[in-house]
């Protein structure tokens, strides 16, 4: 963990109340980019897929070092807070060990709260150390398979939020000059 990432998220949630959730700047072990946000870029079928924006990149780029606001942050380190989380009901248990982060954010965001990606925030994150233990295979997305929870989870997910989350990928790509690698160009 970098220092005082703890003070930085405090900082925000005194400064501006409107601001419900925050999420860090996580890095690999190599200082690459784990997660600065998540947005959400259309499929087919009217499908709207989440995805973490800017995976890999150098942890000091400039579009991954400026604090804004998103629909969506990590569970892997996300601060709340209390008062919102006890309107909202806490985490909806329909979710097995998925979705629950993003749709806590969506909540969050119906109510008129923002959602904040903390640049200034920034901790390390050993992402998949529980799969590399356990096998990965036991951990592979399943959206193919009706009968996985992962399946089941990203369903019920866009059953109930599905009207209500923007495709937002390409605002963040324009907005910081950079190339959105899931373009198609003709």
């Amino acid at each position: 963990m970098w220092k005082d990432w703890d003070r930085k998220l405090l900082s925000v949630f005194n400064e501006q109340r409107e601001i419900a959730i925050q999420g860090a700047r996580l890095l690999y072990p190599q200082n690459l980019i784990q997660h600065c946000g998540i947005v959400f870029r259309q499929l087919d079928k009217g499908i709207k897929h989440h995805y973490h924006i800017y995976l890999g990149k150098p942890w000091n780029s400039l579009c991954v070092s400026k604090s804004r606001e998103y629909q969506c942050v990590t569970g892997a380190l996300l601060a709340i807070r209390r008062e919102v989380f006890e309107q909202i009901g806490g985490f909806d248990e329909n979710y097995v060990f998925g979705h629950e982060d993003l749709d806590l954010c969506i909540s969050a965001r119906k109510l008129g709260y923002k959602v904040w990606y903390n640049a200034d925030c920034v901790a390390y994150h050993f992402e998949s150390m529980t799969k590399k233990l356990k096998g990965l295979e036991k951990f592979e997305l399943k959206l193919s398979d009706p009968n996985s929870i992962d399946f089941k989870n990203y369903v019920y997910f866009h059953s109930k939020w599905g009207d209500f989350i923007e495709v937002d990928d390409y605002k963040y790509y324009l907005e910081d000059g950079e190339i959105n690698p899931f373009l198609r160009v003709k």
